[in-house]
């Protein structure tokens, strides 16, 4: 076979709809596994589902990528290499944009807003608080 057993380990659970978290595959072998699916007849986005959680934007896997992006907040946009971006595609790379720059923009709306002012004592009075 021209597959490692890592990689086999993941397709052949996938094949009959079983989970394949039980073999603890490495980060890089999901990634080979999907890719080799099409050489044993096997469609990526009808084999991956939401419960089967491997490739996302490559695969054009919508539900499964839109599920994943909340875990993308923490990653660091400027670490994404051009083979990377290549294998997300411009669709997914732009959702990812949009995603840090929105969470940017309400960061930033929280932040700029003055608190509350708080009722007058006789220590700080309105221009003391205004301050």
């Amino acid at each position: 076979m021209p597959d490692s057993a890592a990689v086999l380990n993941i397709i052949l659970p996938t094949m009959y709809g079983l989970s394949c978290s039980r073999n603890s595959p490495s980060l890089d072998n999901p990634e080979a596994a999907v890719d080799r699916m099409p050489s044993y007849g096997l469609v990526p986005s009808v084999v991956i589902v939401l419960g089967n959680p491997l490739l996302a934007g490559h695969h054009d896997l919508h539900a499964l990528a839109e599920r994943v992006s909340s875990h993308l907040l923490s990653y660091y946009l400027p670490d994404i290499m051009d083979d990377m971006t290549t294998r997300m595609g411009a669709k997914y790379l732009c959702q990812l944009m949009k995603l840090h720059l929105s969470c940017q923009d309400a960061l930033k709306s929280i932040i700029i807003r003055p608190p509350h002012p708080h009722p007058p004592t006789q220590e700080c009075d309105f221009c003391n608080r205004r301050n």
